[in-house]
């Protein structure tokens, strides 16, 4: 490896894990969490696959969720509400404290799936970092 793609190299790392570290807490608890909530795999959504959301959003569409306003990943929740990528119920709750189901995760990573730029996963990916830091 040059010397120079070394250091970018390890100044990504470092940018990396100083992204996560500016994340709330709550975040970086998911990975040792023995199950995912509703608002956990929202801010999982929003977070790692933020680059996804913008070219998901419906035109016009405002998500009307009552529950989530005290909630610690309220703004990916109603990011990913407002890209269609997970629902709020009739109600107009999102319940982001309950546990998540197959059918939720299947719904979600199907239309994640239809998200992806044909022939150029990546791409998917190219505006994580920024996503990262919000």
């Amino acid at each position: 490896m040059r010397p120079n793609a070394s250091i970018e190299k390890r100044l990504d790392e470092i940018r990396a894990r100083s992204a996560l570290a500016r994340l709330p807490a709550e975040y970086r608890a998911i990975e040792e969490a023995p199950q995912i909530t509703r608002g956990d795999l929202a801010a999982l959504i929003g977070i790692r696959l933020g680059a996804l959301l913008p070219a998901a959003s419906r035109s016009g569409d405002a998500a009307l969720i009552t529950d989530v306003r005290n909630h610690w990943a309220s703004t990916w929740i109603l990011a990913v509400a407002r890209a269609g990528v997970m629902d709020p119920f009739a109600n107009h709750a999102f319940q982001p404290r309950a546990v998540v189901r197959r059918t939720d995760l299947a719904l979600a990573a199907g239309r994640l799936l239809l998200r992806v730029p044909r022939g150029r996963p990546a791409a998917a990916l190219l505006g994580r970092r920024a996503a990262e830091v919000q």
